[in-house]
């Protein structure tokens, strides 16, 4: 968040905006999905999910890159039921869920050997950025 490469690119970005920018990330997907705009710089899910639902869309990755942001999931210390916090968060991560995360849903699931539908985009396909933390 500190380089001036990185503002300066967001800089020259907003600069072929036209002056269209979206009210929040939401309005991105559905203004490409609903033809307002030709592309919009959004998240995969939300994008995703248009291309599994049918809708005339394409998810494009930069080729310079993209961020993925892993999400997380955790245990609350002391919580009152501890074992069956510990058993969900074993699912969570099993197989058998994050099969079903990347075949049923639109959410990138975090195992690497999980199964993908064929509307989403495998990541090893995908050029992988660091974000500056």
């Amino acid at each position: 968040y500190t380089s001036d490469a990185g503002w300066n690119y967001v800089k020259s970005l907003v600069a072929n905006l036209d002056g269209k920018v979206a009210n929040g990330s939401g309005a991105v997907h559905k203004s490409v999905a609903d033809g307002e705009v030709v592309v919009g710089l959004t998240y995969e899910d939300p994008s995703v999910s248009y291309v599994k639902n049918g809708g005339n869309v394409e998810v494009v990755y930069p080729e310079e890159g993209a961020v993925f942001l892993d999400p997380g999931s955790a245990i609350i210390k002391g919580a009152k039921n501890m074992d069956n916090a510990k058993l969900f968060m074993d699912f969570l991560t099993s197989k058998k869920a994050q099969d079903a995360f990347g075949t049923q849903l639109t959410i990138r699931p975090l195992r690497k050997d999980a199964e993908l539908a064929d509307y989403m985009k495998p990541l090893k396909d995908i050029k992988l950025l660091e974000e500056d933390r």
